[in-house]
């Protein structure tokens, strides 16, 4: 992403009327905590004639899924990588996972279909079909490796795990049943969170039980306010749901004083209500993205119009927040979408945020010093800029004490 140049701030902290122009600025201008990059180049022909609905993240590229079922191989500035594209759907691709070293894809569809495909080698290539729509499936984090058993787990009506069997044969164990459809699914090392009409569970592959069952919490409707799970660690996850969102961490029970207790529990560690749904979910350090969506939609004439989503940076505590940054988003089209056309997918090493939309997608990151002093020089604080550059010249690219 060093390559990438901040073309545009889409973040807006003044006020805005509805046709998009600004009011009036408040007495004291904050800095930006993010700075923000419309991807383009060959994703803008792409989502010029299909849309974006979903996105998974690897450290060498992304992996777009679109409504006509296609999965594009694009590096971080949205350029195909050697023309790799894999038609593996035939209706819209409702999630992507992949394994830890970015060798195989597993997507699900509308269409019933499994796809495990892999980048580099078609060795361990799958098509399952599961005559149902699947709405989230998750690969084992370890599936490259040989000897792994190539496991991944689908969500439709139930949660099954799928792995190499005996002999190689495909072996399949229902985990969890009865509680709705399953739309989200996020593997960790040992540990495979998942959400139903009911709540969030946690299965654990080591000990082979489910630990913990987290209600959903809220009263809206499943399938119109999608749940967002993502790990920040290996025993921490998060989630957010409507306009709820939980940091939960993984504990080891240390006395088992009921019998048949599992060795491991949830504890959640902060839970909240923030005042717009939350369509995504991210760590960044201490603090945590959002990518919420306004509970305020508007009529003009005879349809609703949306207000502009925001990726807002807040800081948890027991059972509340502080809010560290709100950011307007331009996205295309955002007058026309619900809650669950949004996504937020993160690089969790490199503090790099996707916000995915049908017909965009663009990149956030934390503002570092050469945009500190930036907007200290645009600000006329000259001095303050000074001194900036001569007390970090090391971590600057773009500036010098030297003028």
């Amino acid at each position: 992403m060093d390559n990438c140049s901040l073309l545009q701030t889409f973040g807006a902290r003044a006020e805005e009327d509805k046709d998009g122009s600004e009011g009036e600025s408040s007495e004291e201008e904050v800095e930006p905590k993010l700075k923000y990059e419309r991807l383009g180049n060959d994703l803008n022909t792409i989502l010029s004639k299909d849309c974006a609905s979903c996105m998974a993240v690897d450290s060498k590229f992304l992996a777009v899924g679109t409504h006509w079922g296609m999965i594009y191989i694009l590096d971080y500035i949205g350029f195909n990588i050697n023309s790799k594209e894999v038609a593996a759907h035939s209706t819209t691709v409702n999630q992507i996972s992949l394994d830890d070293n970015g060798d195989f894809i597993a997507s699900c569809s509308d269409d019933g279909r499994v796809m495990i495909t892999g980048l580099y080698t078609t060795e361990n290539n799958q098509s399952l079909n599961f005559d149902r729509p699947v709405k989230a499936v998750a690969m084992d984090p370890n599936f490259y490796k040989q000897g792994s058993g190539r496991q991944f787990v689908t969500g439709d009506d139930k949660l099954v795990l799928n792995e190499k069997g005996f002999l190689s044969r495909h072996k399949t164990t229902m985990l969890h049943q009865g509680e709705g459809p399953i739309r989200e699914i996020k593997w960790k090392g040992s540990f495979i969170a998942w959400a139903n009409d009911m709540g969030v569970k946690v299965y654990d592959m080591n000990s082979r039980s489910r630990i913990t069952f987290i209600p959903k919490g809220h009263s809206q409707r499943a399938d119109l306010y999608r749940c967002s799970i993502c790990w920040k660690d290996s025993r921490t996850f998060l989630i957010a749901w409507a306009d709820s969102v939980k940091v939960c961490v993984v504990r080891d029970r240390v006395q088992q004083d009921v019998r048949d207790l599992p060795n491991r529990y949830v504890e959640i560690t902060s839970m909240f209500t923030v005042d717009s749904y939350v369509c995504g979910i991210a760590p960044l350090g201490n603090e945590l993205v959002l990518l919420t969506y306004e509970k305020d939609v508007h009529q003009e004439g005879d349809r609703l119009v949306a207000q502009r989503p925001h990726l807002q940076v807040v800081k948890p505590s027991l059972s509340d927040y502080e809010e560290i940054s709100n950011d307007a988003l331009s996205i295309r089209g955002f007058q026309e979408y619900k809650c669950n056309d949004y996504h937020l997918e993160c690089l969790h090493a490199e503090n790099l945020f996707y916000i995915v939309s049908p017909r965009d997608v663009i990149a956030s990151r934390l503002c570092d010093m050469d945009d500190h002093i930036s907007w200290l020089l645009d600000h006329d604080m000259f001095e303050e800029a000074m001194e900036a550059t001569q007390n970090s010249e090391l971590e600057l690219r773009k500036h010098t004490p030297q003028i």
